[in-house]
């Protein structure tokens, strides 16, 4: 547990951060699957998983920062896949935008998700007063049945985006 209270903390800026007791109490209602990541014994990460077929929804996702880019990441991606096959996983990231003044974290975290079998959907998403791109394990993403599934959060000021997409 200390563990996932660390990375949750590293990981996530304070904005976009759910506090662990909300994560546990989500997965307690059925509302998220949320899953720890080990190798042996190893603690690699987390995610946290909104489901109900077609759809999949990878509203969190973190690696221990001394595991990176030594391949887990693409392992997890592949196996949330094979977790939930049939359905679209869709995931959102922050948009590149050349002024954040983490832009060159944004391209390398999208490049990564590009390389690991993500399209763009040419959809977005605006909450808590961010803005989000929306990525989806196949190029056929269905966009009514997302917002079925994310309806399920009750997130307020939640509104979907268009906008055109650079692949």
């Amino acid at each position: 547990m200390d563990k996932f209270i660390e990375l949750n903390t590293e990981a996530f800026p304070k904005q976009e951060r759910v506090p662990v007791k909300s994560f546990l109490q989500m997965a307690d209602e059925g509302i998220i699957d949320l899953i720890a990541v080990y190798d042996g014994d190893i603690f690699v990460g987390f995610c946290a998983v909104m489901s109900d077929a077609p759809t999949a929804y990878l509203c969190y996702f973190a690696v221990e920062k001394s595991l990176r880019r030594r391949g887990y990441g693409g392992r997890i991606l592949e196996l949330l896949r094979e977790k939930y096959a049939g359905c679209q996983v869709v995931l959102d990231l922050e948009l590149v935008d050349s002024s954040a003044p983490n832009n060159e974290q944004r391209i390398t975290r999208r490049n990564f998700y590009l390389r690991n079998g993500f399209y763009p959907t040419g959809y977005g998403m605006a909450y808590f007063g961010m803005e989000f791109e929306m990525l989806c394990c196949s190029p056929n993403f269905d966009m009514e049945d997302f917002m079925r599934v994310i309806d399920k959060l009750k997130v307020k000021n939640f509104r979907p985006l268009v906008f055109e997409v650079d692949i």
